[in-house]
């Protein structure tokens, strides 16, 4: 039931990257930050997330095309793997968010939430850095 994120803020102040495996009410992160120059921290982040979330989430990004990446450099990129009926993806998204994708492609914005998660994580880094600078 693996939900991979492999996040990176691009050229921004804080220098985020992180690598985040989501569960159920929580992601185990491992990043680094150039706020405190933090490299390979782990931490537990709460999330409201639940099973059939999960589930949504890889229904929904199952359809998607391998890759999505703006002609453009120094973006945020975003990579998540998962397994769904024994087969395994890898989606990637260059300076996209995957709910701006679903929304232009498919008509619909169920990807939202993931978003929003990807959001908290970032913020909970970013808070955790900042007490340690």
């Amino acid at each position: 039931m693996k939900f991979i994120l492999n996040y990176s803020d691009g050229f921004t102040e804080e220098l985020v990257s992180f690598e985040a495996q989501l569960f159920p009410h929580k992601a185990e992160v491992t990043f680094d930050c150039f706020i405190g120059y933090i490299r390979n921290k782990s931490i537990d982040v709460e999330l409201e997330l639940s099973t059939e979330e999960l589930n949504c989430f890889k229904i929904d990004l199952s359809v998607f095309e391998d890759n999505y990446e703006l002609e453009m450099t120094d973006l945020k990129s975003l990579s998540i793997s998962f397994e769904l009926n024994e087969h395994k993806f890898k989606k990637s998204f260059y300076g996209y968010s995957p709910s701006v994708i679903q929304k232009e492609k498919f008509g619909k914005n169920n990807l939202g939430k993931l978003d929003s998660i990807v959001d908290i994580i970032r913020n909970e880094i970013i808070n955790y850095s900042s007490k340690l600078a």
